[in-house]
């Protein structure tokens, strides 16, 4: 079972607030440090993967869009 960021941060928030051992208050500095720039890179992937559906998104309305184009220009719809 994996602890929850919070959990995390709270336990070496502990060890910098009340630890006599420098090397271990480091140590959970560069912790926290880690897991955080591992959370930025998750959300930078997640807005990159949403950038990306909607670049998909407007693709998907432009290439429809040409075809009802190309369908009225050929006189191919039944519009009424």
């Amino acid at each position: 079972m994996t602890p929850s960021w919070e959990a995390v941060v709270r336990i070496h928030l502990m060890c910098i607030e009340h630890g006599d051992n420098e090397a271990a208050k480091q140590g959970a500095r560069k912790e926290i440090i880690r897991l955080a720039r591992m959370i930025d890179a998750q959300n930078e992937d997640a807005q990159n993967e949403d950038a990306q559906n909607e670049e998909d998104d407007d693709n998907a309305r432009w290439r429809a869009e040409r075809c009802y184009q190309r369908a009225v220009e050929r006189d191919e719809l039944d519009l009424y």
